[in-house]
């Protein structure tokens, strides 16, 4: 009766043993189907997050970029069938404000630093970066943090195109704003440069600052500029970045006339460039139709002066004033006057084209006429000499709370004797009692009225 115990027992064990194991292997290929099936689910989208399995229980971790993607994680990773329960251990990044983001271009490569929001958006810049300076290196070296603007690939694109005109150079965003600082490849990609900063920074962004420091010109540095009419053009290079110096000497020494300007920023010109340009600006304003050139050292003058003591003049500067390294020649003739006389009323209209809005300049608080309008009165001489026998009354006012009385009849007097050296008889000049005045007339505080007297 007994008998059977004798294979019950040991037969019990084994079933239960057998049964154990199966469950286990069930359990493991549970799990391991959980945990294949979430990854899956969550890879795509969020790459950042990681998961542990306690059978069926999940424990989800990592560090999430921002508040919305760990909500998605945790809400993909809930609906996944089979789960009995979900942990959430995964943390949010830091914030970083200001926000950062800094690209350098060296001789050796980009190098990028700050701040990127995730994964996904670090690789569009880099992609970015790569497209725009292919085959140069790139080393990433951002980190992750929330508080990124919404213009942050736009503005490292803006920064990385602006890097490709540089031979070296940086970018440096600090939220909405971006700083571009470098030297440029060239004189061509100089103007390139400050054209995009111009018209292609993102719609939303600031740019803080821009410095561009100009190319270095290999071979002669030639610089040319000429005047014909109202119109003053410029060609060649100039060490003034943004043409502004040039442009405000144009101003002062013609008036108002249209400015072509054509000139490329750029290095390497001989020392003394920027007097010689601004003497050769002057002496073109005293010619008519005339052309200055510098050609490394080599300066040339050419046109017609409008005055004998202007041509003279001219001359003596090319052969005196230059600063050393530099050597001129002058091909300057004397305008004709052309024959026959214009009316009273033709020169009264001249004069006042000549100086409407084109102010007669006297050296500041003196009674000398300032260089800057040596050209003007040139002009004025020329047409009184195809004037006849008219007469110019001259008007002049002492600077606005001068306590001078004697500024504005020095002023006038001056005015004379500048039109009697350039050729015109003094019986032609007359000074108006009102130039002893302190201010009123016509002309107004510190200014220069002239009137024309059929005689």
């Amino acid at each position: 009766m007994k008998v059977w115990t004798r294979w019950f027992w040991p037969g019990l064990v084994a079933t239960s043993l057998c049964a154990a194991l199966a469950l286990w292997f069930r359990a493991d290929a549970i799990e391991s189907d959980l945990k294949s099936r979430v990854l899956a689910a969550l890879t795509a989208d969020h790459p950042w997050a990681l998961i542990t399995l306690d059978g069926r229980d999940l424990t989800l971790s990592g560090v999430a970029p921002d508040a919305q993607a760990q909500a998605e994680a945790i809400a993909i990773a809930a609906s996944t069938a089979g789960l009995r329960r979900l942990s959430n251990g995964s943390v949010l990044i830091g914030v970083a404000a200001p926000y950062l983001l800094s690209g350098e271009k060296t001789e050796t490569g980009i190098h990028l630093t700050g701040f990127v929001p995730n994964d996904a958006l670090r690789g569009v810049i880099g992609g970015e970066v790569s497209g725009i300076l292919p085959g140069i290196p790139v080393r990433d070296d951002t980190k992750l943090a929330r508080g990124a603007p919404p213009s942050l690939a736009a503005l490292a694109g803006f920064g990385t195109r602006m890097l490709s005109y540089f031979t070296v150079g940086r970018f440096d965003i600090s939220d909405d704003g971006i700083s571009v600082r470098g030297m440029a490849l060239s004189p061509d990609d100089h103007l390139a440069a400050m054209e995009a900063a111009a018209s292609a920074l993102p719609a939303g962004s600031r740019l803080t600052s821009l410095e561009i420091t100009p190319a270095t010109l290999a071979g002669d540095y030639r610089w040319s500029a000429s005047a014909d009419g109202g119109r003053v053009s410029l060609s060649g290079f100039s060490p003034d970045a943004d043409g502004a110096a040039v442009a405000r000497m144009v101003r002062a020494k013609f008036g108002a006339v249209t400015l072509d300007d054509a000139l490329k920023p750029a290095v390497g010109a001989i020392r003394g460039f920027e007097s010689v340009t601004s003497m050769l600006l002057q002496v073109l304003s005293r010619l008519d139709h005339g052309t200055v050139t510098v050609n490394g050292g080599a300066v040339r003058v050419e046109g017609e002066a409008l005055t004998e003591a202007a041509r003279i003049e001219i001359i003596r500067k090319l052969a005196e004033d230059l600063p050393a390294g530099y050597a001129g020649t002058a091909t300057v003739s004397l305008r004709p006057v052309g024959d026959g006389d214009m009316t009273a009323a033709w020169c009264a209209g001249e004069i006042a084209r000549l100086t409407d809005g084109n102010p007669i300049a006297f050296e500041p608080g003196e009674a000398g006429v300032s260089p800057d309008s040596f050209g003007q009165l040139d002009l004025i001489s020329y047409s009184l000499r195809r004037c006849g026998n008219t007469l110019l009354e001259i008007t002049a006012h002492p600077d606005a709370g001068s306590t001078d009385p004697g500024q504005a009849g020095r002023r006038a007097q001056a005015l004379v004797a500048y039109l009697m050296e350039s050729g015109i008889d003094p019986a032609r000049l007359r000074v108006s009692d009102a130039a002893h005045a302190a201010g009123g007339g016509d002309a107004g505080a510190g200014g220069v009225g002239f009137a024309v007297i059929e005689d």
